[in-house]
């Protein structure tokens, strides 16, 4: 063999091997982006009833990162329009498989905020696919506002100085239709019954 052809098949040899190094390389690379894009959490979706004055947004926002770890600056926003609103929606990429405390807020133009009445909400983020939690606002009924329960009934008197829509939630987790009551009014809604389901909350609707 010659010096020629020697150092023809050595370059061969080079080419095939940094072709075969570029095709493994080239695979550890997309293997790596296919893990990486199977790792991303999916999108919970939020659903929330509410309504608001002109300027003010919505938000949401818990005990995780993704929702601001209670932060209301870093509270995930969410967007509603003439076609849906009172309706806000929004997503927060959630780990999956794992339980969630959060709140809804309102912001307004100056910056303040105003937080939902009511215990935090709590929910569960499935194993696999994309959860949607879906809520009304609740308001915080003033302490004018007051009931009294029995099996039969449950009465709410308005001893406040202007007229509330008012509503009730059950044990069972259940709520009561909304009733108008002006100042002095009381009204009438079902009581805990002969199973027990007793009133947790009187709030605004």
């Amino acid at each position: 063999m010659t010096l020629t052809h020697a150092r023809a098949a050595l370059l061969g040899r080079a080419l095939l091997f940094a072709a075969l190094l570029l095709a493994l390389l080239g695979g550890t690379v997309a293997r790596s982006h296919a893990a990486d894009s199977g790792d991303a959490a999916p999108l919970t979706s939020f659903r929330a009833t509410a309504t608001t004055v002109w300027g003010q947004g919505l938000f949401v926002v818990g005990d995780l990162a993704e929702l601001g770890a209670w932060d209301p600056a870093k509270a995930v926003p969410l967007s509603t329009d003439a076609g849906t609103y009172p309706l806000w929606t929004g997503t927060a990429p959630l780990p999956p498989d794992t339980a969630v405390q959060y709140k809804y807020l309102k912001k307004n133009p100056d910056g303040t905020v105003i937080w939902e009445g009511g215990d935090n909400r709590t929910g569960v983020t499935p194993p696999t696919g994309a959860p949607t939690f879906t809520d009304t606002w609740q308001e915080t009924a003033p302490p004018c506002l007051s009931y009294s329960s029995d099996w039969r009934y449950t009465f709410v008197t308005n001893a406040c100085a202007q007229p509330y829509s008012v509503q009730l939630t059950y044990v069972s987790g259940t709520s009561s239709p909304c009733r108008y009551t002006e100042p002095g009014d009381v009204v009438t809604f079902a009581g805990y019954g002969t199973n027990g389901n007793y009133v947790t909350q009187l709030r605004l609707c």
